[in-house]
């Protein structure tokens, strides 16, 4: 009986034990399947998608020494600046549209965090921000010089570079705040907030160093000031919330990952972009641009020969007529009249404005003449008082003089990495800026130098008055830039603001008797008093400078001939033969994907 109880009980196991095979083998299928359908469900890399736009003829690049483009943080725009103005080009778009009210000489544009405006840097010192749906443009603050890069934030500030350092102003409008100031000798370019609105990143150059391909990558603490440097050797970076960080290098665009919690980069440089457009006159800015959403867009290969720096000098009388006397067609800027009339000095550049040099123009001859032929960039010449020699300035280096028919070596006067020479007043003594600040330099005994303005403002293009009683200069002290005048030498004993509504780069008649001036939109003119004290008449209108170049990088961009009758301007100026290349911009979507693969940052 017990076998045949042990045989009933053991039947039914094997049914059980095929129960249990199946729904294990079943359970396997399932797991299977929901592995093979994760898998098929993970997002495909989406594709990356390349084409160029080229602007239309006639729309010749603008302010090329600074980025000429910009890119919305969405991807969806992007705009580049030109003689005509700032053009949006929507990717949705075929072509590009003019943004109305942007023709006035501008530089570095960039856009709101929502894509929605464009800001700017005009001419006349004004940081301005422009709707794409139309309107007046907006004052945001003033007295900006030279723009060392902006960015607006997600915090609603604007972060701007000056020689001072980098500034933070509302976007909405306010007083500027310096938030990191330039050691001295110092070079600050490009700030942008990162995202924990605390570290702002940006580019470096130490004193004595003349190519930003020798600087350096930061970050800064706003709260502490530290500094930590990522990148040895590059400029205009960016960062991209994948993690990494990218900047330019030569022609090229490079990216390292980046660990913004412990302020580091992981991993070699990896080269990805080549040909890549640089801004002109050895500044930092790169033109490129990308989006969060992983948008990349640049301009390729050069932008050809900007066409605001191909000039032609003109004489333009009181009356706004002109007369031009042959020297057409060059890269060329900062013209000063010698003081017997005869000669004017200049620089002309190559055509990629690597290169610079100083000539001399006689009137009487009608020719030029190379003075200078070391390397590097020699600018703003100024006249010695018996018009034998020339003073210039050499980037990165100093100041030097030299003979004005080019015999003998050039000397150097000054060694200094930001000097500018701006006035030969008399036999003993030149006026320079270095950084923000006024100096003079004796050319006796142990060449003193001697500061005569030490401000926490921007002093810069001082002129000494005929007799030297008096130095004019322009300033941002005022919030916007302003022409001042006070005693020389002791330019303490009092201090005068002849413009009002803004203005620049004063000069004196031969006489004294008339200071003249930049205004917004006009030269402007004020009669001097001859008494003791200073005094002045109301500032007039001369004539209308649109036409002609407006104050800018160059050190100068008029001068006062010698009777005081007729201004030398350097007028826009394209020949058939040096016409711009066309502006070639290369749009990359969805770039961040091919960035990714090859600079992982895990």
């Amino acid at each position: 009986i017990t076998p045949a109880a042990d045989t009933r009980a053991a039947v039914p196991a094997r049914p059980m034990a095929l129960r249990l095979a199946v729904a294990v083998a079943a359970g396997a299928a399932v797991a299977a399947g929901l592995v093979a359908w994760a898998l098929r469900s993970e997002p495909e890399p989406k594709p990356v998608n390349r084409f160029a736009y080229t602007a239309p003829e006639g729309q010749a690049p603008r302010s090329a020494g600074r980025s000429v483009i910009a890119l919305s943080r969405d991807g969806r725009h992007f705009v580049y600046n030109t003689l005509e103005g700032l053009y949006l080009r929507s990717m949705d778009d075929l072509e590009a549209r003019p943004i109305p009210r942007t023709e006035e000489n501008l530089a570095n544009p960039f856009f709101s965090p929502d894509g929605q405006s464009v800001a700017y840097v005009a001419a006349t010192g004004q940081l301005k921000r422009v709707a794409l749906s139309g309107g007046a443009p907006i004052v945001i603050t003033s007295g900006l010089m030279n723009p060392f890069g902006a960015s607006w934030g997600s915090d609603g500030t604007i972060l701007y570079g000056q020689s001072e350092g980098i500034y933070r102003v509302p976007a909405d409008g306010g007083t500027p705040e310096l938030v990191i100031p330039a050691e001295d000798g110092e070079l600050l370019y490009g700030p942008e907030l990162m995202p924990d609105g605390d570290l702002v990143l940006f580019s470096a150059l130490d004193a004595g160093d003349t190519s930003w391909d020798q600087g350096q990558v930061v970050v800064q603490s706003l709260s502490s000031g530290d500094r930590t440097v990522l990148v040895s050797g590059g400029s205009d970076a960016h960062y991209l919330p994948s993690g990494h960080l990218v900047y330019a290098l030569g022609d090229g665009l490079f990216a390292v990952a980046f660990d913004t919690a412990t302020r580091s980069v992981s991993g070699g440089a990896v080269s990805l972009v080549q040909g890549l457009a640089r801004a002109i006159g050895g500044t930092a800015a790169a033109n490129y641009g990308i989006a969060d959403d992983g948008t990349l867009v640049y301009a390729a290969d050069s932008l050809g020969i900007p066409a605001a720096s191909v000039n032609t000098p003109v004489w333009v009388d009181r009356d706004g007529m002109e007369e031009p006397f042959g020297l057409e067609g060059c890269v060329c800027a900062s013209a000063s009249v010698s003081p017997d009339g005869t000669r004017i000095a200049f620089h002309e550049a190559n055509i990629d404005i690597t290169q610079s040099d100083i000539w001399v123009w006689s009137f009487t001859q009608r020719k030029k003449t190379r003075l200078t032929f070391e390397n590097g960039l020699q600018v703003g010449p100024v006249w010695s008082p018996d018009s034998t020699r020339i003073a210039y300035s050499t980037v990165g280096e100093g100041v030097f003089v030299r003979s004005a028919d080019g015999t003998g070596m050039p000397e150097q006067l000054l060694r200094s990495s930001s000097a500018v020479v701006w006035d030969w007043p008399s036999d003993d003594e030149l006026i320079f800026t270095d950084g923000g600040d006024i100096a003079v330099l004796s050319l006796t005994g142990d060449r003193e130098r001697r500061a005569l303005t030490t401000t926490n403002f921007t002093e810069y293009r001082p002129s000494v008055s005929p007799d030297g009683r008096w130095i004019a200069y322009e300033s941002n002290e005022s919030g916007q830039l302003e022409v001042y005048v006070r005693p020389f030498p002791g330019v303490d004993a009092g201090k005068w603001l002849v413009s009002s509504g803004g203005g620049q780069e004063p000069d004196w008649s031969r006489d004294g008797q008339t200071l003249f001036y930049f205004g917004p939109t006009s030269m402007m003119e004020a009669a001097i008093g001859d008494g003791p004290a200073f005094t002045w008449d109301t500032p007039e209108p001369t004539f209308d400078h649109a036409p002609y170049n407006s104050p800018g990088v160059p050190p100068r961009v008029y001068a006062v001939s010698p009777d005081g009758q007729r201004f030398l301007m350097w007028k826009n100026f394209v020949s058939e033969t040096a016409r711009p290349a066309d502006m070639k911009i290369i749009v990359v979507q969805n770039w961040v994907e091919d960035l990714e693969r090859r600079v992982p940052t895990e």
